[in-house]
Order: structure tokens, then C-alpha cells, then sequence
């Protein structure tokens, strides 16, 4: 076991914003891939024409609507269309706020825009 010094405090926390740093090149190289696929497969336009349901009170998949409804989830992704053109601006200001070389990046709340999405 390493002896607890502030150096190796340091190297620790180096090790660890390397990693971290590591991880967010990945994402953005992963961010450019899915923004070319939905940019090039144009595809708001099929999530919009999917088949969508009604959410019943208690949480669980209702009817299915008698035509698609944007903001409904889509049968089969229980993710409403709207919120995947969300994600998509989403991966478009990742990559805008990571290559950025503006010092002042537009301020946008992506944190409130995850925690929707998944909640």
C-alpha cells in the first residue's frame, strides 16, 4: 500500500483526471459518429411517424394512439419522439461545447435536460 503523502495525493488525482479526460475524448468521438447517422439518416421525420401509446396513471403502457403523437413514447422505445431530437441537439452541443474556441459557450441547462429524459 502507497504511504499517504500529498505527492502521492497528486499523482492519484492525476491518474484519475486523465481517465476522466480519456472518457470525454471517447464520448466525443462517439457524439460525432451518432451526429453524422442522424444527420445524414434524417430520421426526425420516421421517430415522428412512429407508432406512439398513452402512458396509463400508474405508469405502464396504455393504448396505442390512432396516429403518432410526437410527444408520446414510440411502442417498442418508450422514448417520445420529441425528446429524441432533444438528445440529438443534446450530442450537437457536446460537440459544439467541447471544440469550442469561444471562451464564453453558450450557457444551456443539459444536466435538467438528462435528468427528463431519464426520469
Amino acid at each position: 500500500m502507497a504511504v499517504d503523502t500529498p505527492s502521492n495525493r497528486a499523482l492519484a488525482c492525476a491518474n484519475d483526471l486523465i481517465a476522466w479526460e480519456q472518457r470525454l475524448e471517447q464520448l466525443l468521438l462517439d457524439a460525432r459518429a451518432i451526429s453524422t447517422r442522424v444527420t445524414q439518416g434524417n430520421f426526425q421525420g420516421n421517430w415522428n411517424a412512429m407508432a406512439t401509446y398513452l402512458v396509463s396513471t400508474n405508469g405502464t403502457q396504455g393504448a396505442t394512439d390512432a396516429n403518432p403523437v410526437n410527444t408520446h413514447p414510440i411502442v417498442g422505445l418508450n422514448v417520445p419522439a420529441n425528446t429524441l431530437q432533444g438528445f440529438s441537439f443534446m450530442v450537437n452541443d457536446f460537440i459544439t461545447f467541447m471544440t469550442s474556441t469561444n471562451t464564453s459557450p453558450p450557457q444551456q441547462n443539459r444536466e435538467a435536460t438528462i435528468e427528463t429524459a431519464i426520469s
